[in-house]
């Protein structure tokens, strides 16, 4: 059946984010199920990667909910995302790794909450790298997540959708 991990952050995207990365974000938002030109980047390799934003489970209190809008005063989106997946991909840490370049928040922008722990791993932005608790979530981290979702896919003679 497998455990779920609960994603809550809330960030203000830089004001040069490309318009290709602020449409995949609303499409996201949106839940459409058909995305155009994504860009290289594993996150979109990752199986559950179009769910992100909307999936949810009766595991975690409150409604699963995600918002882009463009400020008015700063002319900044803001993007806020709750909701909870089956990360088996590493979804949520490459979504993070991913959107690291556009975030203009510094410092704590939220947390992920596994399904059987009762305290939250705490997510900040430190220069130009995402972490979750102390951990990294750099190209090194991608390409060790990337490594071992190879040897599950191997494992269980498992085709990506």
């Amino acid at each position: 059946m497998g455990m779920y991990t609960e994603l809550n952050i809330a960030v203000w995207l830089k004001k040069d984010t490309p318009e290709d990365i602020v449409s995949i974000i609303q499409s996201m938002v949106d839940a459409e199920s058909v995305y155009y030109n994504t860009p290289d980047h594993p996150f979109f390799k990752a199986d559950r990667w179009r769910w992100l934003f909307s999936s949810d489970s009766y595991c975690f209190d409150g409604d699963t909910h995600s918002s882009l809008r463009l400020d008015g005063i700063t002319h900044q989106y803001v993007l806020t995302v709750r909701s909870n997946l089956k990360n088996y991909c590493y979804e949520i840490e490459l979504f993070l790794n991913f959107l690291c370049p556009y975030i203009d928040s510094h410092g704590f922008i939220g947390y992920e909450r596994y399904e059987e722990y009762e305290e939250p791993s705490l997510i900040h932005k430190k220069g130009e790298v995402i972490y979750i608790n102390e951990t990294a979530i750099d190209s090194d981290y991608v390409a060790s997540a990337e490594a071992r979702i190879k040897e599950i896919r191997n494992m269980y003679d498992y085709e990506q959708e």
